[in-house]
Formats: C-alpha cells, sequence, structure tokens
C-alpha cells in the first residue's frame, strides 16, 4: 500500500509505502531520497537502509533480537556495534561498548571479561520485584539504590573512595498520595514540598538550617499559583527572613496561552494568531522589545519584524526552506544572507555567509564566510573547511573527540593540534597543545564520583574551588579560594575572588538567572546587572530579550531579538552608541556556523565589527573587535567574571569540557555516555549541544511531535471506511469547508472519524484533565456548526511506538484511557522505569521539577494542541 502526503506550499509530496503487516517499508521525501526499513516475522525493525550521499554510497543500522524479542545488538552505519544482555526475567543487565571493532564483533556470547581493556560494561542489578539495586559503571564504580514497597526510590548512593569512611548518599521520602514531600541532599540538608488538593507543587523550602541561608540572596522559599485549568499563573521567591526576591505573574487565555508575563515591574505582552502561533511580543520598557513573527503556509517561521529600540525603525529578517523543509536560508536586515546546503539525509554541507544587498557598507556579492563540512560514515563532522583553513576532527570508537587539527590558519583561526586522552567513561586524562592559548594538561586524575582533582567540591558535586582559563590567554587562575557558594537547589550564587572582589547571582522562581552584581573589596557595588528573561520564544529556550547594566552611574541596555536563534541586538537611547550609518542607535547582527557559535559581528552596513574563534570546547583561540558581546560560544553567554558559560541549569567550564555542578538527570541505562554528570556533549562538542545543562521540556515537546505523528498515521492507516479520518496535520477547514475564513479555520484536532463522529486527543500520561478539557473543546466547537461528534471508544493505539533519534532508546507506551483521551507514557525500552521520572524518583513532582530548571513549566502541557504545534514547528526549523 502507498501512501502519499502533500504540503500545501508547492505540492511538496512525502510518499510512504507499507508492507501487509502495515509496517512502514519506505518513505520516500520530497527531493526523492528513499529511506527503507526492513522488519524480520515478528514485526521489528531488524535493518533501516539510508540513501546514499555524494560522500558515501548507500549504508544501513542493523538491529538483532533474541528469541523473546529483546534487541541484543546494534550496529550502526560505521559496523560499530553495541551489545545488550538480560537476566531470566528479562531484565537488562548489561550493556557493552567496544574501544576495538575486532574484540566486537566475537564478543557474541560475552565472552570477553568485562575488565578488558578494549570493552565498556556498565551493568545493572536488580531486586526481587525488578527495582533496580545498582549500577556498575565501566571503571567497577557502583551506585546503589534503595525502593519502598511501592517501588518508590528512598535511597541512592554514590561510589565510594578508598579511604573514605561513609559513602555520600541522597534520600526521598513521601506523603500519603505518593508525592515527594522531603528530600535530603548528599549534605545532609533537607528540602520540603508542600502540594494543594490537586496535587499541584504549591511549595519548596530550604532546610532552614542550609548554609547559603546566610546570604541575603539566596532564595529559602519558593511559591506557585495556578489557574483552574492547573496552568502555572503565579511564582514567588523568598529568603530566610521572608523579604521578597522576586515575583511574577503569567495568567492564560482561554486557550491556555500565556498572555504575558510581569516580573519585577516589567512586563512582556504576547499575542497570537487564530491557529494559536505567536505573532507578537512587546515589552513594557521604552525602548523595549518590540517583535512579531509571521509565517508560510506549513506554519513554518517566514519573517521576524523587528521594531525593538528607541526609533522604532521596523527590520525583518526572513527565512526560506528546501523542498524537505530544511532551513535554506536567512536574511538579515543588514542585507547579509546566510544559505545552508544539504545532503541526501539532510545533514549540513555548505554554509555560506555572503552580503546579498548592498547596503552602505560591503558590496553585494561579497561572501564573507563560506563553511564546507565533510562528515563520516555515520554522521559525525571529520573536517572543515574555511577557504585556506582546513580543521580536521579525530575520534574514538564511541564517538568521543580526540583531536582537533587546524591547517592552513590565519588570526583568525590559529593553526593548532590538540589532543585528548580519555579513561574509559570519558573523563579527560589529558590535553596536549601546540598553541600558547590553549595550555597542555596532563595527569588529569578523578575520584570515584568524576570529581576533578585539581578542583575541590562540596557534597553535592558543586565545584566550590577550581581552574578556568582567561580568554585568549596562556594564564591559569585559580577561580577562588573556596569560596564559591550554592543554594539548596545547587545554583551558584555567590563567588569570593582570590583578589577580595566578590559577585553574586539572582535567580527567578524556575532557576533562571535574572541578575549579577559586582563588589569591590570594600563590599561595594561597582557593576550591576539585570536580565529580562523570555520563557514563550520560538527557540525552546529561556532568552534573555533585555539585559541592563549600570557601572559608575551609567546605564546601557541591550535589547536581544529572536527567532529561531539570536539574531541581533540594539543599544537603547540611554546607552553609548554604536557606530552607526543612520545616527540612530546601532545593531549588531550575530553570524554563527553551524553549531550556533557566533563567529562574526556585522553592522547594519554588513560590514563586519568583530570575529571570534574557538576550540571544539568553547575556549576562545582568538578575537578581534571591541564590541562588549558575551554570546560566543553555541551562541551562550560567557561570563568572563566567573570564566563560564551559562547554561541555564548549569555552567560550564569550556577549559576542562565539563559543567561546574554535577547533572541531576542520571542518564538512560541503554546509553552509558549519558550516565556522566560533568561531561559537557557526552564528550563530542562538534556534533552534540547542551543548551540546558538538562533534559529540556522543549526535548519532550519533540517528543510529543513524534507520538503524535506517529499515532496519526496508525489512525488513518486502520480506518474501517478510507477517506473518512483526520489527523492532527489536518486543520478543521480542511474536514469541513464552513470552517474556512473563520477564526477556527487551523485549529487541529489529534484525531477525528467522519464515519463514526467521534474524536481523540493525545496527551502524556498525567494530563488526562487537559486531554479531556481540549476534546469537549473540539466537540463544542464542531457541535456550532452543525456537526455533532461524541468522545471516541472505537480506536485503540498501538500499544508501544517506537521513537526516532535521538530518542530511539525510548519507547512511548500508549493506551486509551477513557472515551475520546490516548494517553501515553515514555519509558525506556526493555525497563520499566519511567522516562518522564527521568531516573530521579517515580513522581510528576519531580518531573516538573526538572523541566522548571530546564526554563518552561510542565503545566505547559495543559494548553491546547495549537501551543504544542507551535513547539513542533520550532523543532523543524532548528
Amino acid at each position: 500500500m502507498i501512501r502519499h502526503q502533500t504540503a500545501p506550499l508547492a505540492n511538496l509530496e512525502t510518499s510512504y509505502q507499507y508492507d501487509k503487516a502495515g509496517n512502514v517499508r519506505f518513505i520516500t521525501d520530497p527531493r526523492g531520497a528513499t529511506t527503507e526499513t526492513v522488519y524480520d516475522n515478528q514485526g521489528r525493525p531488524t535493518q533501516v537502509k539510508y540513501p546514499a550521499t555524494d560522500e558515501f554510497p548507500a549504508t544501513s543500522t542493523v538491529t538483532d533480537y533474541d528469541a523473546l524479542g529483546h534487541r541484543i545488538a546494534v550496529t550502526d552505519q560505521e559496523g560499530k556495534i553495541t551489545r545488550y544482555r538480560y537476566d531470566g526475567m528479562g531484565r537488562l543487565v548489561e550493556v557493552r561498548q567496544y574501544l576495538d571493532t575486532t574484540v566486537a564483533a566475537t564478543d557474541t556470547g560475552f565472552t570477553v571479561s568485562a575488565t578488558d581493556a578494549s570493552v565498556l560494561s556498565t551493568r545493572y542489578a536488580y531486586d526481587e520485584l525488578g527495582n533496580e539495586t545498582s549500577q556498575t559503571d565501566a571503571l567497577g564504580r557502583v551506585t546503589s539504590y534503595d525502593t519502598d514497597a511501592m517501588g518508590r526510590r528512598t535511597k541512592r548512593t554514590l561510589p565510594m573512595d578508598l579511604g573514605e569512611s561513609a559513602a555520600l548518599s541522597e534520600s526521598y521520602q513521601y506523603d500519603g498520595w505518593g508525592q515527594l514531600s522531603k528530600r535530603t541532599d548528599f549534605s545532609g540538608m533537607t528540602t520540603t514540598f508542600s502540594y494543594d488538593t490537586m496535587g499541584r507543587l504549591k511549595s519548596k523550602s530550604a532546610d532552614p538550617s542550609h548554609p547559603s541561608l546566610a546570604y541575603p540572596n539566596a532564595i529559602a522559599r519558593v511559591e506557585y499559583d495556578y489557574d483552574a485549568d492547573g496552568a502555572r499563573t503565579a511564582a514567588r521567591t523568598y529568603n530566610k527572613a521572608n523579604t521578597l526576591l522576586y515575583s511574577e505573574s503569567t495568567p492564560r487565555d482561554a486557550r491556555g496561552r500565556v498572555e504575558y508575563k510581569d516580573a519585577q515591574g516589567v512586563r512582556l505582552d504576547y499575542t497570537y494568531f487564530a491557529n494559536g502561533l505567536l505573532q507578537d511580543v512587546v515589552s513594557s520598557d521604552t525602548g523595549g522589545v518590540n517583535v512579531g513573527y509571521r509565517y508560510d503556509e506549513v506554519n513554518r517561521l517566514a519573517h521576524v519584524d523587528d521594531a525593538s529600540g528607541p526609533s522604532g525603525v521596523l527590520h525583518t529578517t526572513d527565512y526560506s526552506y528546501d523542498a524537505n523543509g530544511n532551513l535554506d536560508s536567512v536574511t538579515l536586515p543588514n542585507g547579509i544572507e546566510q544559505t545552508y546546503g544539504y545532503d541526501s539525509l539532510n545533514r549540513l554541507r555548505t554554509l555560506t555567509v555572503a552580503q546579498l544587498t548592498a547596503m552602505g557598507g560591503p558590496a553585494a556579492g561579497t561572501v564573507d564566510h563560506a563553511y564546507e563540512y565533510k562528515l563520516t560514515v555515520s554522521g559525525h563532522r571529520s573536517q572543515v573547511i574555511e577557504s585556506a583553513t582546513t580543521t580536521t576532527y579525530t575520534y574514538d570508537a564511541l564517538y568521543r573527540l580526540t583531536g582537533e587539527t587546524v591547517t592552513g590558519g590565519d588570526a583568525n583561526r590559529p593553526n593548532r593540534t590538540l589532543s585528548y586522552k580519555l579513561d574509559k567513561v570519558g573523563n579527560r586524562l589529558s590535553r596536549t597543545s601546540d598553541l600558547a592559548a590553549i595550555p597542555t594538561r596532563t595527569s588529569l586524575t578523578y575520584n570515584s564520583r568524576d570529581w576533578l582533582g585539581t578542583d575541590t567540591y562540596d557534597s553535592n558535586g558543586n565545584t566550590t574551588t577550581g581552574v578556568i582559563l582567561a580568554p585568549n590567554s596562556n594564564i591559569l587562575t585559580s577561580s577562588s579560594s573556596g569560596t564559591d557558594v550554592y543554594d539548596f537547589e545547587d545554583r551558584l550564587i555567590e563567588r569570593q575572588k582570590p583578589d577580595g572582589t566578590s559577585l553574586t547571582l539572582a535567580y527567578d522562581a524556575d532557576g533562571i538567572r535574572i541578575g549579577k552584581t559586582l563588589f569591590d573589596t570594600s563590599g561595594a557595588a561597582t557593576r550591576s546587572t539585570s536580565y529580562l528573561v523570555d520563557t514563550n520564544n520560538l527557540t525552546g529556550y529561556a532568552q534573555v530579550f533585555e539585559e541592563t547594566t549600570t557601572a559608575s552611574s551609567a546605564t546601557t541596555t541591550k535589547v536581544f531579538t529572536y527567532g529561531t536563534s539570536l539574531l541581533s541586538y540594539t543599544l537603547s537611547a540611554s546607552s553609548p552608541a554604536l557606530s552607526s550609518s543612520n545616527g540612530l542607535p546601532a545593531s549588531r547582527f550575530f553570524l554563527t556556523d553551524s553549531g550556533g557559535s557566533v563567529r562574526e559581528l556585522a553592522d547594519d552596513t554588513g560590514a563586519i565589527t568583530d570575529r571570534y574563534d574557538y576550540d571544539a570546547f568553547g575556549d576562545q583561540t582568538a578575537t578581534s573587535g571591541t564590541t562588549d558581546n558575551a554570546y560566543l560560544y553555541r551562541g551562550e553567554q560567557y561570563d568572563s567574571d566567573l570564566g563560564l558559560y551559562y547554561l541555564r541549569a548549569r555552567y560550564m567550564n569550556p577549559d576542562s569540557g565539563r559543567f561546574w555542578s554535577m547533572d541531576e538527570y542520571e542518564g538512560s541505562n541503554l546509553d552509558p555516555a549519558t550516565q556522566r554528570n560533568f561531561l559537557y556533549a557526552n564528550a563530542d562538542p562538534v556534533d552534540y549541544a547542551d543548551h540546558s545543562g538538562f533534559l529540556s521540556l522543549f526535548e519532550f515537546a519533540l517528543i510529543g511531535k513524534d507520538v503524535h505523528d506517529q499515532i496519526g498515521k496508525d489512525f488513518m492507516y486502520n480506518a474501517p471506511q478510507p477517506g473518512f479520518r483526520y489527523a492532527n496535520y489536518v486543520s478543521l477547514s480542511t474536514i469541513i469547508s464552513d470552517f474556512q475564513g473563520t477564526s477556527n479555520s487551523m485549529l487541529r484536532p489529534d484525531l477525528v472519524d467522519m464515519y463514526t463522529k467521534e474524536l481523540y486527543e493525545i496527551k502524556p500520561e498525567r494530563n488526562l484533565g487537559g486531554a479531556v478539557a481540549q476534546g469537549k473543546k473540539y466537540i463544542r466547537i464542531f457541535g456550532d456548526s452543525g456537526l455533532l461528534l461524541s468522545a471516541g471508544t472505537s480506536y485503540n493505539p498501538p500499544a508501544e511506538i517506537s521513537l526516532k533519534p535521538p530518542f530511539a532508546n525510548y519507547i512511548a507506551a500508549c493506551r486509551l484511557a477513557q472515551a475520546g483521551v490516548v494517553l501515553y507514557r515514555l519509558q525506556k525500552r526493555d525497563d520499566d522505569t519511567s522516562v518522564e521520572a527521568v531516573r530521579v524518583v517515580g513522581t510528576s513532582m519531580i518531573l516538573r521539577e526538572l523541566c522548571r530548571m530546564a526554563s518552561k513549566s510542565i503545566a505547559a502541557e495543559n494548553a491546547a494542541i495549537e501551543e504544542e504545534t507551535v513547539l513542533a514547528i520550532q523543532i523543524e526549523e532548528l
């Protein structure tokens, strides 16, 4: 059977061919590239065949199963094998990865010793009820877990070092409803959680004896308010003296969308199109952010209209896409166009930055920067060619970065050879360098908890003193003298510097940084910066929209503009002026490489004012220009006062390639690389980035889109009467022509069967209430048009859905929870541990805490599916 899906913009067609069992065998994209999936007689995917590219012939990945259907081996496109072993109860007990492909090929029966130098063995043990009791990593270090009679985790104990008298443990307590009521951290401090009658988190409070509470900027208590639909509408933080530190109000409209955010006396107002897409964001600050968004026929971002700044002059950034929906070009208001080229697997191969239109600076057609990207068979980046300069990357058998070489370089990208030696779990043992800006560091050591020997830590794994690298120099500088201070949620709030100066940091109720103040040796404030943060933008992450700095009675305000990424900033009228061709406060436009790292700044004429270069982990190797700019590696904030990158949940030290604090996300049992609590980007910063320091709600939204798509396809394929069923990519105006031209025309109900007159909503397991409310809303809308639908009962979704990369280690367990409601729960393959609990504690409250730290409230799940569509569009474009 062949089905076709046509996008309306240019009649671009993607075709799907199915086998007799209903499995998708062939997918052919609009450019004619075909991906084939082969299944065994049990309907399990055993091979995925990818089309040839201009560099490589056709490739494939292979999955093997045992007689019981457990996945026992995966072979990637380069022939590298990961093996899985199970006990008699079907529980995963070992994952093996290999540094030697020959050993991997012969170890089919797990006969090679787990301690062999080429074997990375991660092992798991369970109690008689199936609860995980321990995890042993590739270095033989054991983390243990305790659970109660309900299967809830009550304790986690970290590995011990030789000579230690006691292990570090954290513990959990629950109330009568199974909600987390207390968490005692590794230092013995207890955080208390309270809930309302609907099970929503009302407050969390620090241990009264927590040492951070001696500081007036330290949060001691956080409180939350909700509306009748369960969406969070307000949040406040207080210090130990009960002084209000932060307050925000975020009321929702009838469709669950944020109407405005009022925080610290500044208000951001949001408006939306009828289909729920974000239309405008306007700040109450004079000359503040004032941005509008427009979309194409398939709801992809097409234009960003920016009137920010005191002049109010409108500047427009334009986006275009290729036939497969990949970003094709971004044209900035200063005439610079960034164009992108891809291979048949939709992997980026070229990026060109050129002056499309003369704006008083470079002539039209002037190419500022051209990148060519070469890949390995598996898609990892092997080379970047920039004119005469070539950067070559090397990896070990687990795709961890081992070398970076730049040849043919110049002052903007100097020649260098960097080599990294890693231990089995990816910790860096040494770095050798022939570039003065990046010093050689050898004989690095770690304890059993991966704490770096050159640094010191508190019991929770937060760095209290460490080594940082001053930008563009060969000076290793101690970050402090043991006086980095963290609050009860492990956020850095104060640093005492070796020279006697200090700084404090402030955060909102979600843990996002909103302020920083520097003090001289006498304790007098010398510089203060406040950040107006937005969490409702198209990037999926909390972003600074306005940054105001006061020093020596002078105030500078920067207003930042975002599309799907950071585009520019403009100085306010009260700020010192940058050079400008029209006499207005000038802007700077961010020109990035494929990874989002800022390589140049350009003015309003297109002239380049600043250039930057980095090694693979973000250490600056060269810089030119004098513009005050903190947005550098991966487009994130470099804090020169700390020598660290601010990545929302945590800070990252580019010199060590490690986070400054331990990750609360413990990783996936199927992917041991994710279990390393300090490594940045799993030790492969060339191919991956971590913008949140955490698993974010943006990533949950990506999973949600995949689940919606796959259930929708199953619903359509299994229709008893073809032509009567509609899935979530079809709008109301397509289902019923009467809706055309109305305010509801672009709404997209999840599943509609016009033959049985039934409707279904798809939501995560813990959002039954939101699904019911949304279903009732759609039934009412249909009823207003004279069509009577009911909550459906005749369709049963697939019991399990295999998620697409990068979440292929997970499945979505689906069920018809009640009439008209399909719920899904995420879990690891061959493992009943819920991903929603992220292996910390199996409660919804912990998930909410994790997602909030990643910049969004879990209450967003209560919003209408139109908001889910917004997130889906963001994902496609990023």
